[in-house]
């Protein structure tokens, strides 16, 4: 049985002027998962599965993962900024990209793509 923690880290809001530079800036609203935190850590945690050969320790091992929640609540750009191996970092990042669309962040009342980051824990 796999219990897991997800956790937002960080996020950031990029807006585009009309030279597409990007840059940083507070949000009105953060972008969350459809149902909010509890539905997301349910969400991550029915579909994640501890990797096959990756050993038998029972000791936690936690990915962190970034990805960016698109204005229309798309969720791309998927990539690990913490590896704890290559088969944890496969599964972490196969399971974000079954997620749904997720509400967008706005600013300015206005729906706009930003970075997200989560710790995706495994545990035996």
């Amino acid at each position: 049985m796999i219990v897991l923690l997800c956790m937002a880290i960080g996020i950031q809001a990029q807006q585009q002027d009309s030279a597409a530079a990007k840059f940083v800036c507070d949000l009105e609203v953060q972008p969350h998962f459809p149902g909010g935190e509890k539905a997301f850590k349910d969400f991550i945690a029915r579909h994640l599965q501890w990797p096959k050969g990756c050993g038998e320790t029972s000791s936690p091992r936690r990915v962190i993962c970034q990805f960016k929640v698109q204005a229309d609540g798309t969720c791309t750009d998927f990539k690990v900024v913490r590896s704890m191996g290559k088969c944890f970092d496969k599964e972490a990042l196969r399971v974000l990209r079954l997620m749904p669309k997720w509400s967008p962040a706005t600013m300015y009342d206005k729906p706009c793509s930003c970075k997200y980051t989560v710790a995706v824990c495994f545990t035996k």
